[in-house]
């Protein structure tokens, strides 16, 4: 959402909670005593799923995201439609596989992206140092879909309200560069 990281937010119901395992981690907060044997006794749930401190500037940094998505919400899907439309199009001028084809990407300004014989970690250091751009590589916490799918790893571009489409181009441009210096091919 654009937000800091290392806060967000899990909505559980009340049978939710009544349901889960005790947490893994615990810390202020979260117990109510230990008496002298270790025995722990945790506190009433919320609570007990939130020890120590919480990230309180980041909640505020994720509230004012949050605000700043909702205040403007039809002009970010206008953008990433616009630079979705145009990163399609580029990208279809290169060698690659996208995943899930062109449906795959409706609702979600991402693309990723695999190539044959070429490692999508080796194209994006390669790709992110010639033109200044961020492209993450690898298996994005999927390694089941990737392996379904018989792929080592993609390489994602991701869109964002703050994205151009210079930006746009000068990150397929890089793809491509890297592409012909790992490959020695011009695409």
């Amino acid at each position: 959402m654009f937000g800091p990281t290392g806060v967000g937010v899990l909505w559980l119901s009340p049978r939710a909670l009544e349901v889960l395992p005790l947490p893994a981690t615990t810390g202020g907060g979260a117990l109510e005593d230990i008496d002298d044997d270790l025995n722990i006794r945790y506190t009433d749930s919320p609570w007990r799923y939130e020890p120590g401190t919480p990230p309180l500037a980041e909640a505020v940094g994720m509230a004012a995201a949050a605000q700043y998505v909702m205040d403007h919400r039809e002009e970010i899907r206008e953008n990433e439609e616009e630079l979705l439309s145009i990163t399609l199009d580029e990208v279809s001028k290169i060698p690659c596989r996208t995943l899930g084809g062109a449906q795959a990407n409706r609702g979600a300004p991402i693309v990723s992206m695999t190539f044959d014989g070429v490692y999508p970690n080796d194209i994006g250091t390669i790709a992110s140092g010639l033109q200044g751009v961020c492209l993450r590589a690898g298996h994005h916490c999927a390694i089941p879909l990737h392996r379904a799918l018989g792929e080592k790893g993609s390489l994602r571009l991701s869109l964002g309200p703050y994205n151009t489409e210079d930006d746009v181009r000068k990150g397929v441009s890089a793809i491509s560069e890297a592409l012909d210096i790992i490959t020695d091919k011009t695409y």
